[in-house]
């Protein structure tokens, strides 16, 4: 990779970190209601993207199996972290918890996303890349679910109590 390249991918990557970095404080900024019944609509969502990945991954690709192998864990284990760092509180409505980011979940959602980031620009045009991003997209999913089930398994203990 020649000079004018490498600055030209950091130059991408500084950007989507500052537009990341924006979006997700904008976004998690203030408390915010999930009712229980929606929780698992971006942990559907990102499972199909991760399953259509791997199923037009797999057939062509056998190393791809070991990398999901420790996808999906990482991406539970990520969640679950996410999940416990949040602030999680039992809202007015019946089946409504209200949310509150951490500076910790928010720290640890960033990284995430930022080295998803780091690898799609600076893998550009790696032959590796397809492995790469279904690998992520694994983490993704398995990381969306765990923070849902998590904050939903808090809910319950905390409804509980009330």
């Amino acid at each position: 990779m020649n000079v004018e390249t490498a600055l030209l991918r950091s130059v991408f990557f500084v950007a989507f970190v500052a537009l990341t970095s924006v979006l997700a404080y904008f976004y998690q900024r203030h408390e915010r209601k999930q009712r229980l019944a929606a929780a698992w609509m971006w942990p559907a969502f990102y499972s199909l993207l991760a399953a259509r990945s791997v199923v037009m991954q797999l057939p062509g690709d056998s190393a791809l199996g070991a990398w999901l192998g420790i996808a999906f864990p990482v991406g539970l284990t990520i969640g679950a972290a996410r999940g416990l760092a949040f602030k999680v509180f039992a809202a007015q409505e019946p089946h409504t918890m209200r949310l509150m980011a951490t500076p910790l979940s928010a720290a640890i959602y960033l990284v995430v996303l930022f080295y998803n980031e780091f690898i799609q620009v600076f893998r550009h045009g790696d032959p590796q890349l397809g492995r790469l991003s279904c690998a992520l997209l694994v983490v993704t999913a398995g990381s969306s679910i765990a923070v849902n089930a998590v904050r939903i398994i808090r809910y319950a203990s905390i409804a509980r109590r009330v």
